[in-house]
C-alpha cells in the first residue's frame, strides 16, 4: 500500500558501514543499526518515478508486519562520525548517470 513506511538503506550506505565497523580497532557497542531512512512507499515510488519517464509503479492493498517504521542508528553516527546520503539525492546522482549514458 502507498502509506506503508519502509526503512531504506542504499547498498552503498549498508557496505560503507560495514567496512566502518569490520575495520574499527575497539568498538564502543556490539551493537549498531544500519542508518536508513523511513519513508511511505508512495514517497518511494515518487522518487523512482522521477528517474525515467516510462517507470509505472502500482500498489496492491498487502500491508506489512513488524515493520519498524523508525531505525534509530545515532549510535554509529556518533561514535564514528557517519552521516549517509539522503536517498533522494543518491537517485538524483543515479538519474544524472543515466542521462550522460542515454
Amino acid at each position: 500500500a502507498p502509506d506503508a513506511v519502509l526503512p531504506l538503506a542504499d547498498v552503498r550506505d549498508t557496505s560503507a558501514t560495514l567496512a566502518i565497523l569490520a575495520l574499527a580497532e575497539k568498538p564502543q557497542h556490539s551493537v549498531y543499526n544500519l542508518p536508513c531512512e523511513s519513508m511511505s512507499s508512495g514517497e518511494l515510488a515518487s522518487l523512482v518515478q522521477q528517474t525515467g519517464r516510462d517507470i509505472r509503479i502500482t500498489f496492491g492493498n498487502r500491508t506489512l508486519d513488524d515493520n519498524p517504521a523508525l531505525v534509530n542508528s545515532d549510535r554509529l553516527k556518533r561514535e564514528f562520525n557517519y552521516q549517509p546520503v539522503p536517498l533522494a539525492q543518491r537517485l538524483q546522482d543515479y538519474r544524472e548517470e543515466l542521462r550522460k549514458c542515454l
